[in-house]
């Protein structure tokens, strides 16, 4: 949600410009009325001054309907207009600031397309790697925000580009500062407690200047993922799955425990190589390829100890091996 904009909030003098309006549409309807009057008068037939009123009211009402666009603005919802007073002293702002609705202005005032400046939310997405305590995360943020209309001024003049290119980088300064300190799976844990301290910062401790540098206003905060790049993850996962495969190799061999199976292999019913195809078959039906893992000759392990035995078998694949 945000707050309702409305031409209030900007500074402008607006009595002078209802007043010069009233005045320019009272001159242009009762001068031709006066000049239509008289000149009818002249004609000296009935009714004359009559005729010549009704034509001075004519006149008056088209050059007064033609005119009229220069003494009025029209500003859509969610925009903000900013005209140019050509006649400003000096030294002063000569942008002149209008909010939504329609608003009378100087005839002088100059218009452009520039001058039109949303003041809708905008979304500005941040995909950045940051530094933590262990290896670098993959930030994945979002901030939504918005120009201050008391602040548009400023705006004029300036690419909407170079304004989200500042936001970036204080949203990664922050980000830099806040997980140096932090492991990889602590800040995974707490997204929600990251994207709350996000929103206190950037919309309440460096709200005023955020608008004072930017002109803007935050609207809110969404951390979409903090997590390991993807060659780091891709690591971790092949390490958990080698962790999965130790803690059901059991299973796979049919025997109801790790020690019961630790047993059959000091017995000599289980050979290395039964315990290196339950591997390949386990790595096969999980869609894992573990490419890097280098062979380890288990020949004569099963006469070794237990934790050799099995140790032969989790790594006695072939480099390469395929699903």
């Amino acid at each position: 949600m945000t707050d309702f904009e409305h031409d209030e909030m900007v500074a402008r003098s607006r009595v002078p410009r209802w007043g010069f309006l009233i005045s320019t549409a009272f001159a242009a309807i009762t001068t031709p009325v006066f000049i239509g009057t008289k000149a009818g008068g002249l004609l000296g037939f009935h009714s004359s001054s009559t005729l010549g009123a009704c034509v001075g009211v004519g006149l008056g009402v088209f050059t007064l309907l033609k005119a009229f666009p220069r003494f009025w603005v029209v500003v859509p919802q969610t925009t903000a207009f900013v005209t140019t007073n050509q006649f400003a002293p000096s030294g002063s702002n000569p942008n002149i600031p209008y909010g939504p609705g329609g608003h009378p202005s100087f005839p002088w005032e100059m218009r452009q397309e520039s001058g039109n400046i949303s003041i809708d939310v905008m979304t500005v997405s941040v995909r950045e790697e940051v530094p933590t305590k262990g290896s670098k995360m993959v930030a994945d943020v979002m901030m939504q925000f918005k120009f201050d209309l008391r602040e548009i001024v400023r705006v004029v003049g300036i690419d909407v580009t170079t304004i989200e290119q500042g936001l970036v980088a204080e949203i990664n300064e922050w980000l830099s500062n806040e997980l140096a300190q932090m492991v990889g799976e602590e800040i995974r844990l707490n997204i929600i407690p990251i994207r709350k301290k996000l929103e206190e910062e950037f919309m309440r401790t460096r709200a005023a200047d955020l608008l004072v540098k930017y002109a803007v206003r935050v609207v809110s905060f969404q951390v979409a993922s903090i997590d390991f790049p993807p060659k780091v993850q891709e690591a971790r996962d092949t390490l958990d799955e080698l962790k999965s495969l130790n803690e059901s190799l059991h299973i796979l061999l049919g025997y109801e425990s790790t020690k019961a199976l630790v047993a059959a292999i000091a017995k000599g019913d289980v050979k290395a190589v039964d315990v290196a195809r339950a591997r390949e078959d386990f790595l096969a039906s999980s869609g894992n390829v573990v490419k890097e893992v280098r062979r380890i000759d288990a020949t004569g392990l099963e006469n070794a100890s237990p934790g050799a035995g099995i140790a032969g078998g989790l790594l006695g694949a072939d480099k390469g091996s395929s699903k």
